[in-house]
């Protein structure tokens, strides 16, 4: 005898459907763990790229995106 609970469980999908996004990775290199020097100088590069956009405008503030985040998971608080 087949657990009728089990069956719906099974076909049960995500109820978050979301569209794949694609993030450009801007640096690809591959890093040495061991060396943190060199994390350093890529850590340095990147804060300094963001600090960049977000003068020219192209993040958004932090208040925008609590907002969205609520709009699309309302049971968030």
């Amino acid at each position: 005898m087949e657990n009728p609970k089990k069956h719906s469980i099974d076909k049960k999908q995500d109820s978050v459907q979301e569209p794949a996004t694609d993030y450009k990775s801007i640096f690809k290199e591959k890093l040495d763990p061991n060396n943190t020097d060199e994390q350093e100088v890529l850590l340095r590069k990147l804060l300094e790229l963001g600090l960049e956009q977000s003068e020219m405008g192209l993040g958004i503030s932090s208040e925008e995106m609590k907002r969205r985040t609520k709009l699309k998971y309302p049971f968030l608080k």
